[in-house]
């Protein structure tokens, strides 16, 4: 009985495989199907498991609640910033570099919203709702 022969599973590589259950003729060709396959996936977006999607828990309840503790009673904006849309904000937010960010005029434009609106507005604007606000309502 001859057993068929099989060749090395990387679609760049036709060597012929020889042992028992072979699938790649060496480590290379196995390294790099296995990027290929990565690099064909589509992105998948990681679950949030953070204090933000456990705000409801007793552990997350307290960290919200110690968050909340330490807002600071924002300063007055600049006029142009408190025109601007949740987009605009967000946008400007994620230009400054590294943390410089939270200090900028439409960090706190963006703060001062989040603390007068409600759940349900915010959530009807679109925009994020840390976990401190949940605390803050319940």
């Amino acid at each position: 009985m001859t057993t068929p022969i099989k060749q090395c599973e990387y679609s760049e590589c036709n060597n012929e495989l020889k042992g028992r259950k072979p699938r790649f003729c060496s480590d290379k060709c196995r390294m790099a199907q296995t990027r290929t396959d990565k690099s064909n996936k589509p992105e998948q977006p990681k679950a949030n498991k953070g204090v933000t999607s456990d705000w409801h828990t007793p552990k997350g309840r307290a960290i919200c609640a110690s968050l909340l503790e330490q807002l600071d009673v924002l300063p007055a904006n600049p006029e142009g910033v408190t025109s601007m849309t949740k987009d605009q904000l967000y946008s400007a937010i994620r230009s400054y570099p590294q943390d410089t960010w939270v200090n900028s005029p439409e960090h706190t434009e963006l703060m001062r919203r989040l603390r007068s609106m409600s759940i349900e507005q915010l959530e009807a604007g679109g925009y994020w709702i840390p976990c401190w606000k949940h605390v803050e309502a319940a």
